[in-house]
């Protein structure tokens, strides 16, 4: 990581971001309990926070459930869950 802020918030990546914007010390906003995800990134768009994720299957039968909370204050605004089924192919593979 950068230890000194770029020219202009350019990286050598030319992405526009730059961590000199980043105000410090960054404060938790809210926090909710999910199952375990996938790779357990949320995603924003406007004012809503939607993450995906994944209870641990039971005789080859997994829970799957996007809930989507308020930016603001997490709030749970909906969720959904669905059963997803584990299979082995072939060649013993998940």
């Amino acid at each position: 990581m950068f230890t000194t802020c770029p020219i202009n918030g350019l990286t050598p990546w030319r992405d526009g971001y730059n961590p000199c914007t980043v105000q410090l010390p960054l404060r938790l906003a809210w926090k909710r309990e999910i199952y375990k995800g996938y790779a357990g990134v949320p995603m924003v768009s406007g004012q809503s926070v939607f993450v995906h994720s994944r209870k641990p299957p039971k005789n080859l039968v997994s829970e799957e459930k996007l809930s989507v909370f308020s930016r603001n204050n997490g709030e749970l605004l909906w969720e959904r869950t669905f059963q997803d089924v584990d299979f082995f192919n072939a060649y013993g593979v998940m």
